[in-house]
């Protein structure tokens, strides 16, 4: 193979990912300082609304013992400025910390001078808790950047330490929140809004109460794997080659091979929803493209699946096994925290901490994979995992071409589309274009949470460098045997499973089709109507309809069109009907924008549905009216 020597372009790589590298360092301190400050945000401002009335009172009190020893005449100079000095020491947190008559008028149980002392601590508390906080996510995450070999172990450390800290925090800033509600109003206005601290109250209990259940809630693990299992009975050929190839390496053959049309290749230890067999497997499991099997000569093909099968040997599924149920998890509970106006507080946090792992995660990924091909290259050549590496690189970016494509289009897709075929006849014309040496700077481009090496660098780590000018050559080369000419049942399981993703492919097209629609004819009506039919909503008195025109007032039986909205809110009565005002984009005589508002006297479980159903509707209409630049 021919030595190439960095080109210029390859230099503008370098330095435009070392610069990619510093924004997302960037931007990862910028969220993690956007954390500590929503974090702390509330905790500082009780601690100093406390500190202040504390040393308002505490002055208040200093002067009434003041104004009453100057009225005391029987005390002589020294006397008097012993007592003078011993008042001016006096201090609510004083009061409060100790006991006697004076702690008991002014520091009972339920007081307003127990209450800031109270709250005052709770305050301090909650930022120490913050800073903990803050402190168990950097020790964790920066460990695991050291000791990327244990690096479940310290996920397990931070996330398990993360989780009760999360939910205690939730709590204190609820009962700060709901504190601060009354307390705000009532020492600067000497008034309070009876309707707001229970609005207030009612959020931070559900907030306490989600932080805490939230817990406790198990992810459903989704690990769905489009494919068909293939026995020894049906590839014995191949199936040997594997269990040879797992002896070479030392390790335990997978358990069960399963292949499918995605243009990848892998291997895992994690249990695997099967739909086209309607199963289960558990174990380990290696997955084979049968399009790229097509694509690759036997012997490139033999390094792709020795460099799977030593991420076996080297203990990286069983570590993703461990690992892949804890991050689940992880995304539930912050999933759940980003859901509320409180628990967002925690949910910053918990991004912060993800982030920072997240560098762990992929330089640990990055170092599998280059081990990885070490490996191959070892057990069958350096040229045979490089010229699989480029083969896999084209044939996957233009199919994801082939695929945009088709999506983008704007009109709905009849009859077969016929993917496999249009990558192949397409795929030699492509590696010749400049589309393509777009692609393969990208691939040739580091970037901090790539989970996989550059090109070059897979390349030069198993001591190969191709020139670039040769990849199209090694592309259009004819394949003389494949592995998938010795699986006889190959060939037709994926023309079925073709057949099966562009009928998704096509549906998902349809769908995003209702997204972008402003209809213009009675065929795109006819297609958003499909995805978002007339919604009748039975009331109190009337029926309240939603279609993707707009909302239809049940009193007035007018139709009012979301082209006409500029926004629109929700209020819930307690008494009486809700109301649905509809603000528009055009004015009144005074200059102020004009106004709708629906009157809508429901239940709790028809207010529900009609708050989803018209946001939906709408975010639809939006949706559509932004594709067009309405």
């Amino acid at each position: 193979m021919d030595a190439q020597s960095p080109s210029q372009s390859q230099a503008q790589s370098r330095l435009q990912s070392e610069a990619d590298a510093r924004t997302l360092r960037g931007a990862f301190w910028k969220l993690t300082v956007k954390a500590v400050l929503v974090l702390l945000a509330l905790p500082v401002l009780t601690y100093w609304f406390a500190v202040h009335a504390e040393n308002h009172w505490g002055e208040e009190v200093q002067q009434a013992f003041l104004s009453n020893l100057a009225e005391d005449d029987a005390l002589n100079a020294a006397e008097r400025a012993e007592a003078t000095a011993d008042i001016k020491a006096i201090s609510v947190e004083g009061i409060c910390n100790s006991s006697g008559e004076l702690h008991d008028e002014l520091c009972g149980q339920f007081s307003s001078f127990w209450q800031f002392h109270i709250a005052r601590k709770v305050a301090l508390f909650a930022i120490l808790l913050a800073l903990l906080t803050i402190a168990v996510i950097g020790f964790s995450a920066g460990m695991a950047n050291r000791n990327r070999d244990r690096i479940v172990g310290y996920f397990t450390l931070g996330w398990n330490t993360l989780r009760p800290l999360c939910a205690l925090q939730v709590v204190l800033q609820a009962a700060m929140l709901a504190w601060l509600s009354f307390w705000l109003t009532a020492y600067f206005m000497n008034v309070y809004a009876l309707k707001l601290i229970i609005v207030v109250a009612i959020i931070a209990a559900i907030a306490a109460f989600t932080a805490v259940a939230a817990i406790f809630k198990q992810a459903k693990s989704t690990n769905e794997v489009m494919g068909n299992l293939i026995t020894s009975e049906q590839a014995p050929v191949l199936w040997a080659r594997i269990r040879q190839m797992a002896q070479n390496l030392q390790t335990e053959p997978p358990q069960q091979l399963i292949a499918g049309i995605d243009s990848n290749f892998f291997v895992t230890q994690t249990p695997i929803q099967l739909p086209l067999e309607n199963r289960e497997v558990q174990g380990r499991s290696l997955f084979v493209s049968l399009p790229l099997l097509g694509a690759l000569e036997r012997e490139e093909a033999d390094a792709v699946l020795v460099h799977e099968l030593a991420h076996f040997s080297g203990g990286d599924t069983a570590e993703s096994a461990l690992l892949g149920p804890k991050l689940q998890q992880f995304a539930l509970y912050n999933q759940t925290m980003s859901e509320g106006a409180v628990t967002l507080v925690v949910h910053w946090v918990l991004n912060a901490f993800r982030a920072a792992f997240e560098f762990a995660l992929q330089k640990r990924s990055r170092e599998r994979e280059f081990a990885a091909d070490a490996t191959a290259a070892r057990l069958t050549s350096p040229e045979n995992i490089a010229r699989s590496l480029i083969k896999i690189a084209a044939y996957s970016g233009y199919r994801d071409q082939v695929e945009q494509t088709l999506f983008e289009q704007s009109q709905a897709h009849s009859g077969a589309l016929n993917i496999a075929q249009r990558v192949n006849a397409g795929l030699h014309p492509y590696v010749q274009s400049e589309p393509f040496a777009h692609a393969l700077q990208a691939l040739r481009t580091p970037h901090p949470f790539d989970s996989h090496p550059p090109l070059d660098q897979r390349m030069q780590n198993v001591g190969v460098a191709i020139p670039e000018t040769h990849f199209a050559h090694i592309v259009m080369q004819p394949v003389r045997q494949s592995w998938l000419d010795l699986i006889p049942s190959a060939r037709e399981l994926a023309a079925a499973q073709w057949q099966q993703f562009e009928s998704q492919f096509s549906a998902q097209h349809e769908e995003s089709l209702a997204y972008r629609y402003l209809p213009s004819g009675d065929e795109e009506a006819a297609l958003v109507q499909r995805f978002f039919p007339s919604v009748q909503i039975p009331l109190k008195k009337g029926v309240f309809e939603v279609n993707f025109k707009g909302v239809i007032d049940p009193e007035s039986s007018v139709l009012i069109l979301f082209s006409s909205f500029d926004a629109v809110q929700y209020d819930d009565a307690s008494i009486g009907s809700d109301k649905l005002t509809i603000t528009h984009a055009e004015k009144n005589a005074l200059g102020m924008k004009r106004s709708t508002v629906v009157k809508l006297a429901c239940k709790s479980e028809q207010r529900e549905l009609i708050k989803e159903t018209v946001g939906r509707y709408w975010n639809r209409y939006r949706a559509a009216a932004a594709q067009k630049g309405a």
